[in-house]
């Protein structure tokens, strides 16, 4: 090892110890290296892998590679030579979490002893830098003591805890304070007196009373403590008074604001009724839900964009659709129009690449009457949902060309009632005695009567589909009491007979066009009464008929399994 790392190693255990954050340290270290790092030396290598990460920054999963179980020797051989709780903390902190990683041993008790002891004289003597980064290493020294039931090493650590707390605790900063609680309240094995538990809890009711009318996020921190704390006691009256207080602090916070956003306290509220199985005060709020958000479709404001396609392109592309004998165009009509799984994809990664900020948030899906119908996380950890939400709008762009393509089809006399009956009856999904209610509901498209033809052709269509799980030897029954129910429209989308006769694209297009409540959910909203009366509408029929089209092309040689 060169000098000048070998010093800046050394200089940090001066007396007295200056309070160290482990990157700090790591940045130091590596301004001290060769500008060609290619040939570090062991000891240069571990002692930048031990720096790298923190308590606050555990990620030694994306460290083990980089290390090998020569380097453990080392690092408890500079826990002997090292001076400084925070760095002492580090080898013994890299040695406790990658001994099991690299030589399938567990670490020994002294490593353990010296990690704890580490982080309690790092709290101790106040040679943090950043106090949130002490609560973490609290927790770990705890986790730790707890696991080698050493109740010397955890009546030190719960002491610590208990001041660490009330040193660092201020009201506006929720991380900084609960973590007494959060570790020692509520735990199996029991780590306070009456009188420590006491005290804990004072102190989180009388934070509740100073931040109630001012911060309704510490509030809500607060009573989600103090409300699990007297259910698990056995004291609802306690109970309903932390949730009393709950709601004058929120009904104080949600005035002037958008219903939108008085919505969203009473959803953080409801949930925190779930979480205790207080039934009776989640049906109350989710009235109170329901009366607020009826008025957050007045404030919700239109995005539209235009998209300017020249009419000579227009006629091009749909001369090529049309070509052809009525099946052939058929065909291509359907599949023209069905979405794509892959190619939903690669548009939202499109999408996230210039807008970013949107696909890191969640975002909730709400009807006209401003209920929240279904919530869309992340990319990164709700995938499938943006699958969904990108193909539900897909569907919706591509209304237009699907309104031109039958526009034109219509007035070339290729798309009648006729010629539709004619390329459904091909199907062997369809029972003959449906055929008739098909006629009517597809007629009633031509004549304009939507709302007609949007009621007769959902149902049909759902029992197409379950036909074809019968006649391939599925099963479409499920046992309810002293009979039997059939499955869920959903439930049959999902059905692997169902993915391997029509594909995962036509799949995943039905769920999204009729289950899905994070798409266009067709049969529920119609059959549950709840579908705007305003979509039942020519771009909602011509979407479904496209779909009640697609099924003249599932028969009997394509879908025997």
């Amino acid at each position: 090892m060169n000098n000048n790392f070998l010093e800046t190693l050394t200089f940090f255990d001066k007396v007295p110890f200056a309070p160290l954050i482990e990157r700090d340290v790591f940045n130091i270290l590596h301004s001290n290296l060769p500008e060609d790092k290619s040939n570090l030396t062991l000891e240069q290598k571990a002692e930048l892998c031990a720096f790298q990460f923190s308590e606050f920054f555990p990620e030694t999963e994306n460290i083990s590679t980089h290390v090998s179980k020569e380097m453990l020797p080392y690092w408890e051989n500079r826990i002997s030579e090292a001076k400084h709780p925070v760095i002492i903390a580090r080898y013994a902190g890299i040695i406790y979490d990658l001994t099991q990683r690299l030589t399938d041993t567990k670490p020994s008790y002294l490593i353990a002893k010296k990690y704890i002891e580490a982080l309690l004289d790092t709290i101790e003597f106040k040679l943090y830098k950043v106090a949130i980064y002490a609560v973490r290493k609290v927790t770990v020294a705890l986790k730790i003591a707890i696991a080698l039931n050493d109740d010397i090493l955890i009546n030190k650590t719960k002491a610590i805890i208990l001041t660490l707390e009330s040193l660092i605790a201020e009201d506006d900063k929720p991380g900084l304070w609960g973590f007494s609680f959060d570790l020692l309240v509520l735990k199996k094995n029991k780590l306070l007196t009456v009188a420590e538990e006491n005290k804990i809890i004072q102190d989180l009711e009388k934070r509740l009373s100073v931040v109630m009318m001012s911060d309704a996020r510490a509030a809500e921190l607060l009573v989600q403590r103090l409300s699990l704390y007297y259910h698990k006691k056995q004291k609802p009256n306690e109970v309903d008074r932390t949730f009393n207080c709950l709601k004058t602090s929120f009904e104080y916070s949600m005035k002037n604001l958008p219903a939108i956003q008085k919505a969203d306290y009473v959803e953080r509220l409801i949930k925190l009724y779930k979480k205790l199985n207080l039934h009776k005060e989640v049906q109350a709020s989710l009235v109170w839900l329901r009366e607020i958000s009826k008025g957050t479709d007045s404030e919700m404001k239109s995005v539209s964009t235009t998209i300017d396609i020249p009419k000579d392109k227009i006629h091009d592309i749909v001369d090529k659709i049309l070509e052809g004998d009525t099946e052939t165009i058929f065909t291509r009509i359907i599949s023209v129009n069905t979405p794509k799984i892959q190619e939903a994809k690669k548009e939202i990664n499109a999408m996230a690449q210039t807008t970013p900020i949107s696909f890191l948030m969640s975002k909730g899906l709400m009807d006209k009457e401003g209920r929240k119908v279904a919530t869309i996380g992340s990319l990164k950890d709700d995938p499938e949902a943006n699958i969904v939400l990108q193909i539900s709008q897909s569907i919706s762009i591509g209304a237009f060309a699907l309104h031109f393509i039958f526009d034109e089809a219509i007035k070339r006399e290729i798309f009648t009632p006729y010629e539709i009956m004619k390329f459904l009856r091909k199907s062997c999904v369809i029972e003959k005695d449906r055929f008739y209610i098909f006629e009517k509901g597809i007629e009633a498209y031509f004549d304009k009567n939507y709302l007609i033809s949007i009621h007769l052709l959902i149902p049909q269509f759902e029992q197409a589909i379950r036909k074809l799980i019968e006649i391939n030897g599925g099963n479409v029954l499920v046992i309810k009491e002293d009979g039997y129910n059939l499955i869920t429209f959903d439930k049959i989308l999902n059905d692997p007979i169902v993915l391997k006769a029509i594909g995962e694209d036509t799949a995943t297009y039905y769920k999204v066009l009729f289950t899905d409540k994070r798409g266009w959910n067709l049969r529920n909203t119609v059959a549950h009464g709840i579908h705007e009366a305003s979509k039942f509408d020519k771009q909602t029929n011509e979407r479904l008929l496209h779909a009640i089209l697609s099924l003249g092309l599932i028969r009997m040689k394509e879908v025997l399994i």
